[in-house]
């Protein structure tokens, strides 16, 4: 039995971070899907200035129009519209596919929609049909529920339900919403967010407010974002999305979850021909991210089938309640048609995982619901190895509620180790920060097998043996 109590040394606050932790210009990560394009469009050239004065507008350089709305009316698929500075007070809907929307200067053309006007839902629109839709470098604020909605045509009795698809989101500023920023409606396909910064959600109703909310959407991209100040969850997906790729994202302030592999979803958002057993995500691949303060969970499963958790940095994570590594039920409404099944085939590996409260780093959790019974959240043991264990003040603790576990909530890393077969290599210690997250446990860096992830937070590429958590150190 470990004796020891075990603290955190943090030798930086957050105002001391470089100021390059996250930029908006870093150079896109080699590792985006093959179709990911920034290359101006084939077509024609559509120009957007606010303080346009034309009576007679064409979208030309000399006659530019003064809304971005009135340049989509004008556009046809492979059109690219460019935005120049300034404040376009308006919601954007694209209708057709292949339209680029791309500001003039990073972030200077500023589309600014309400949150508090039930009449405007969404800051922007992308409509089922608009497949290949890009923007870049806007600053687009607001919207009543979402600020960005990727649209879908779901219904349980359409036959040819669809969503839009291969839509780029790249350097932008999406923020402000009424509820979450980025909404990705079940059957949408092939959407990479990448570069862009996502914060302030829930200015109406931060009840449920994430930053990214995917309900069954597929082959989803998240990548090298900065996400902060969210009233709910960072980034999820559930409803039996498919094949997501969350990496090297930072997520900082988030009042619930950090990230979460699936979650609770009502029945009527599952396609049940590809997803009879109803798990709410299946082969996730979460890698290298940094999340950093955290209400509950800073990475939950939930529901899961195949998911890869590797070289993530958690820190100050369930503060209130959860744990930093959380394997949570689902009760799909309490429906007699929901499964509710328990995650299954769970990798973790590399990661340093950090909480703030008294709260365990790992917990399983079993519950015993009055309508439903009782309802296991895995099955079998995650596999687990070379992970790095540290709490802000007490001792660490690991903690298995399901029926036949012994594993009570004071359990130490040895007693983990034993009781799940598992995580071997890995360590509890003091855990000490550097500039830009880079970590020691007891004075040095903890070294361990990359397991096949090519890089860092950084894109710096790790070697055969590397530092646990997000980001080299060496």
């Amino acid at each position: 039995m470990m004796k020891k109590l075990f603290c955190v040394w943090v030798c930086f606050c957050s105002f001391l971070l470089q100021a390059d932790i996250w930029v908006p210009d870093r150079a896109a990560g080699p590792d985006l899907p093959a179709w990911v394009s920034f290359d101006y469009a084939e077509g024609r050239f559509l120009y957007v200035d606010a303080a346009a004065e034309a009576s007679d507008a064409d979208g030309s350089v000399d006659k530019p129009f003064s809304t971005i709305t009135a340049a989509l009316n004008q556009a046809k698929p492979h059109d690219e519209i460019i935005i120049a500075a300034g404040d376009y007070h308006e919601r954007l809907r694209i209708r057709q596919p292949h339209i680029t929307l791309r500001a003039d200067a990073l972030h200077q053309a500023r589309v600014i929609s309400p949150n508090d006007d039930r009449s405007v839902y969404f800051a922007l629109r992308i409509d089922a049909g608009a497949h290949h839709t890009r923007v870049i470098g806007l600053d687009i604020s607001g919207g009543y529920f979402y600020t960005v909605s990727l649209e879908s045509t779901w219904s349980q009795n359409n036959p040819e339900r669809k969503g839009v698809s291969h839509v780029l989101l790249s350097q932008n500023r999406f923020h402000a919403s009424g509820r979450d920023v980025m909404k990705l409606k079940p059957m949408v396909e092939h959407v990479v967010i990448e570069r862009n910064e996502i914060f302030n959600s829930g200015q109406r109703d931060s009840s449920n407010a994430e930053g990214i909310d995917n309900v069954n959407a597929h082959f989803m991209t998240v990548q090298d974002n900065y996400i902060h100040s969210i009233a709910t969850t960072g980034v999820y997906a559930k409803g039996g999305a498919r094949n997501s790729v969350i990496q090297r994202n930072l997520i900082r302030d988030v009042g619930s979850a950090g990230i979460l592999v699936g979650f609770d979803t009502s029945p009527d958002f599952f396609d049940l021909a590809e997803n009879p057993e109803m798990y709410e995500a299946i082969n996730t691949m979460v890698d290298n991210n940094i999340i950093d303060g955290t209400g509950n969970s800073g990475i939950g499963v939930y529901a899961a089938k195949n998911s890869l958790i590797r070289h993530n940095t958690v820190l100050n994570s369930a503060q209130t309640y959860h744990a930093a590594l959380f394997f949570g039920n689902v009760l799909h409404g309490r429906r007699a048609d929901g499964k509710r099944p328990p995650a299954i085939d769970v990798e973790v590996v590399g990661n340093i995982f950090h909480t703030k409260g008294n709260n365990p780093v790992l917990n399983i959790r079993h519950m015993r619901d009055r309508q439903v019974g009782p309802l296991s959240s895995l099955t079998g043991m995650p596999q687990m190895r070379m992970n790095g264990y540290a709490v802000a003040s007490g001792r660490v603790n690991f903690s298995d509620g399901r029926p036949d576990s012994r594993l009570h909530q004071r359990s130490t890393l040895p007693d983990w180790q034993r009781h799940s077969g598992s995580d071997e290599g890995s360590k509890v210690g003091e855990l000490a920060l550097g500039v830009n997250y880079r970590s020691t446990i007891n004075g040095e860096p903890f070294m361990v097998e990359t397991s096949g992830v090519a890089y860092d937070y950084f894109m710096n590429e790790r070697q055969s043996r590397t530092s646990a958590g997000a980001v080299v150190n060496q």
